[in-house]
């Protein structure tokens, strides 16, 4: 009997979670909807879970039916890492070369939300300053990646717990 690989399961289902993550990136930006946190925290959770689900139902699958808590843990934080690094490249490249006016519209959202809170003008130039070079730095992909990652795993740790179904003893 051949041993079913996690990693395997894990990058095809995180290709898949990326393609939707791209997708829905897109319409957000061109519908401009992009502002509204509570619908992108809502799809993307939907999207983690409905993917991972997927994955560790087809692993099962393969797997005569069982699958240990360490292996769907693995394959969710795989594919959270492939759907990460995939999908915040797609938003580097929107970003920077298909619409690059993107980013002062989230920094001018950023200095309305800082107006509310009444900073003064030079703690939010500053802000803003801060925020610009950390943006188009390699540091914002990096820490965006680790916090999707981190995300993920947590969510694996919650699909892990629901989906697992060891061998007994007996079988």
């Amino acid at each position: 009997m051949e041993k079913i690989s996690t990693a395997r399961v894990a990058l095809k289902w995180g290709l898949i979670s990326a393609i939707f993550s791209i997708l829905y990136t897109t319409l957000s930006y061109v519908l401009d909807f992009w502002s509204n946190w509570a619908i992108g925290l809502t799809v993307s959770l939907t999207l983690y879970f409905s993917v991972m689900y997927f994955a560790m139902k087809e692993f099962r699958t393969l797997n005569q039916g069982f699958m240990t808590f360490s292996e769907g843990l693995s394959i969710g934080t795989l594919l959270s890492a492939t759907s990460a690094i995939l999908g915040l490249s797609f938003d580097f490249i929107y970003k920077k070369f298909i619409d690059p006016e993107l980013l002062n519209k989230q920094l001018e959202m950023t200095r309305e939300q800082y107006e509310k809170f009444g900073m003064s003008e030079e703690q939010i130039e500053e802000s803003l300053t801060k925020a610009a070079e950390y943006t188009n730095s390699g540091l914002s992909f990096l820490f965006g990646v680790l916090f999707i990652i981190f995300i993920g795993f947590i969510c694996s740790l919650i699909m892990s717990a629901i989906m697992k179904k060891e061998k007994t003893i007996f079988d």
